[in-house]
């Protein structure tokens, strides 16, 4: 019998002094849990299409962060870093020694964030649509962003099914967005203000697939592959569609999600054998392992250079933002210095009108005086 998401288990849970609301579906089965990560501005209900979809197997737990949804506000902003330590405290008060951790989005952040900080708890990572941080990522188009500003187009902001099919993606997050005026909002920008993993890629020894879609306009492809390329024992896949693909077509990506999950560890001392020929299964062939070791080598170095390539093109793209952001705050100091400029001639026009309709009105006085005294204005 399919465990559902109506059978969640919900609760407000004290963790390191800050309330946490926190929704748990147990599992059928004996593997560890699953923690989801949430996007910004998302209540734990936006990932339920997903955990609907998922395995029964697998047990579910979903927070809210904080100042979201039915989580306490902080009396401060926080970091991802602090957030990721009370994720531990929270996972060891419910008593688990180990977790696979999903981050979508914001919360790919702090997947990425929890699995530095905690390499034995977390077993295994999951990156959907996420990339090393806002300051170090490819930028994304800003057509999409103007358009939904401008038009409330949000079909054009996540792409993919978001797009084609609006009516899922308002079924999946219906009450399940909070205000982006809200503080709690805010904190989550703030959380990731300055954060990013791009040279801690090479820290994070858990085995990890990163799933990017080719029409995200939010997070490109590109920031998928510079994770896949820094992440030692990081699997790519690249799906067909957007941003948001989790949560409105959930079904095509729980088969991956469920097959990484329920692999087999690495054994990575094996490998290490296969490699030097020392194996038992090797029979002294040490050509297949010096072409087991060449074929790395050469894949080793293929990821080096296509994560070379990627930080090009990120420094790039970044060099092109701030040319266009020094572009437009000059056209804007442009535009003010001309505004104050007509604002001044507008000023001296009218204080000239002034002293001009003074003047008239001086000589119109003056006029009316001489003629009501019967005076010659040359004679007097």
């Amino acid at each position: 019998m399919s465990v559902r998401d109506d059978y969640a288990r919900e609760e407000i849970m004290q963790v390191g002094g800050t309330p946490l609301r926190v929704a748990i579906r147990p599992g059928t089965g004996t593997g560890p849990p699953l923690l989801l990560c949430n996007g910004i501005g998302m209540r734990l209900e936006a990932l339920r299409p997903f955990v609907d979809a998922l395995d029964p197997a697998i047990e579910v737990i979903r927070f809210d962060a904080p100042g979201v949804g039915g989580s306490q506000l902080p009396d401060l902003p926080y970091r991802f870093t602090t957030l990721a330590l009370l994720l531990r405290e929270m996972l060891q008060n419910l008593g688990h020694q180990q977790a696979d951790v999903l981050g979508i989005s914001w919360g790919g952040g702090l997947a990425q964030q929890f699995a530095l900080l905690n390499p034995r708890l977390c077993r295994r990572l999951i990156l959907v649509a996420t990339s090393t941080g806002p300051q170090t990522m490819v930028p994304p188009n800003p057509l999409p962003l103007v358009k939904n500003l401008i038009l409330r187009r949000y079909g054009d902001l996540w792409g993919g099914s978001a797009k084609t099919d609006p009516d899922a993606l308002t079924s999946a997050l219906r009450k399940a967005r909070i205000s982006p005026l809200s503080v709690g909002y805010l904190y989550q920008n703030t959380a990731a203000l300055g954060f990013t993993t791009l040279p801690l890629l090479p820290l994070i020894r858990q085995r990890t697939l990163v799933l990017t879609g080719d029409q995200d306009p939010i997070i490109p492809v590109a920031n998928g592959r510079i994770l896949a390329a820094g992440i030692p024992h990081a699997t790519l896949h690249v799906y067909h569609g957007g941003h948001v693909e989790l949560v409105t077509r959930p079904s095509l990506l729980t088969p991956l999600i469920t097959s990484f999950l329920a692999a087999p560890p690495h054994d990575t001392r094996r490998a290490e054998q296969v490699q030097t020929g020392r194996h038992p299964e090797d029979q002294g062939q040490r050509q297949v392992a010096d072409g087991t070791a060449a074929a790395q080598a050469a894949q080793a170095t293929a990821e080096a250079d296509a994560l070379a390539e990627a930080l090009q093109a990120a420094r790039a793209a970044q060099q092109a933002a701030e040319t266009a952001a020094a572009q437009a705050a000059a056209a804007l100091r442009d535009a003010r210095e001309q505004a104050a400029a007509a604002q001044a001639a507008a000023r001296e026009q009218a204080a000239a009108a002034r002293e001009q309709a003074a003047a008239t009105e001086g000589a119109t006085a003056l006029c009316a005086g001489e003629g009501l005294t019967g005076r010659d204005p040359v004679t007097g």
